[in-house]
């Protein structure tokens, strides 16, 4: 979760925001090392290491303090160092065992010709980070098409997994556990009716066999999905997101113009280029001085919506407006969820299907609850 937002004595409510990504997202020099450890000093670096924690970003930093000169790094700061050392062993355990588990699936679904792939934490743990210790991720996001759901189910539970079927996700997902490793199954990217089309062929075209063993998603998909899954499906700014998912972003806006047009041209048909358009102002909220977004910009001037719909997003970004008002959930949908459709008749139809999904609800309860037999 994104943590402590409220405004700063300089009215700033993302300082710590930029501040916790800024060695994250480029090299910093000794003079910009010194600027940035003593704007923490004066915060308090207990709290703002409580802070990397909840954001999945503390080993990034770990990285980064191990980079300096010992002369060079705060005496507050060498007992921080030594925790996050300490820290990266079970880290370090658990994505093995998500490792493990990879190889699972893969075995499994293959036997099964079932076709998937592995999208956002745990495919970037391999495809964005040299280092795989630097990225951790919360489970393993799975990705099969709909035809096959129970079936790959039933293969995963077949292997001991206990399946939880939550009622509000059960048009297009389902999680399953074993051994503390989580998987969440998906068969569409978002509830369906968010998007004019599926995106999951998409997706499927985008997909590749990679050296580790599995089969994940290339990155221009990953970065259709991190431009709007964490829009419909964390709010973007909610105490459910995680900075480590602009990090994510960040790296993959580094792909070839050829497949910035493909991304833009997905977006524009799947109805998604204001919910894409979002996502990256609050990156650029986050990241201090837009650092590394210069490519970016043609893109996101590209899918910007009309001035007004522009201004109301914003608002609602600027003034933190989602997690002040997180207890409140029916306005953050009314009031923002639905402001990310790119027009209209995109918000009729995401209405209408959720209604349609709330009336099949209970049918497809039902599928997975047999789904053991």
């Amino acid at each position: 979760m994104t943590g402590l937002s409220t405004k700063t004595e300089t009215g700033d409510r993302f300082l710590w925001h930029r501040l916790a990504l800024k060695p994250c997202l480029g090299r910093l020099s000794k003079t910009e090392s010194g600027e940035l450890l003593a704007q923490i000093e004066d915060i308090g670096p207990q709290d703002f290491f409580s802070f990397l924690r909840r954001n999945s970003l503390e080993q990034l930093w770990r990285e980064y303090l191990a980079s300096m000169d010992l002369q060079d790094l705060p005496g507050q700061f060498e007992p921080w160092l030594a925790m996050l050392r300490e820290q990266a062993l079970p880290m370090a355990a658990q994505q093995l065992k998500e490792r493990k588990y990879l190889g699972v699936i893969h075995r499994l679904f293959e036997a099964q010709n079932i076709p998937y792939f592995i999208f956002k934490g745990a495919n970037f743990r391999y495809t964005l980070y040299q280092n795989q210790t630097l990225r951790s991720s919360c489970d393993i996001d799975v990705f099969v098409p709909q035809a096959q759901k129970l079936q790959a189910v039933k293969s995963l539970l077949n292997e001991g997994f206990k399946l939880l079927v939550k009622p509000e996700n059960v048009s297009h997902e389902v999680s399953l556990f074993k051994e503390g490793v989580g998987i969440d199954l998906h068969w569409h990217l978002l509830r369906p009716g968010r998007t004019r089309i599926d995106l999951g062929d998409f997706l499927f075209a985008n997909r590749e066999k990679f050296a580790d063993g599995f089969w994940g998603l290339n990155h221009k998909a990953s970065l259709l999905v991190m431009l709007v899954h964490p829009a419909f499906a964390k709010h973007l700014a909610s105490p459910d997101s995680m900075l480590i998912h602009m990090v994510d972003l960040h790296r993959l806006l580094n792909i070839s113009p050829e497949d910035w047009r493909t991304v833009t041209e997905i977006l524009k048909e799947s109805g998604t280029r204001t919910a894409a358009w979002a996502s990256m102002r609050v990156l650029f909220n986050y990241t201090a001085n837009n650092a590394g977004l210069e490519p970016a910009r043609d893109m996101v001037s590209s899918i910007e919506p009309g001035k007004l719909h522009r201004q109301y997003i914003d608002y609602w970004i600027n003034n933190d407006l989602i997690r002040r008002l997180w207890k409140h959930p029916l306005l953050i949908r009314a009031g923002f969820s639905l402001a990310l459709q790119d027009n209209l008749k995109d918000v009729y139809h995401a209405l209408r299907s959720l209604r349609q999904a709330h009336s099949e609800e209970e049918g497809l309860l039902m599928e997975f609850e047999q789904a053991p037999e």
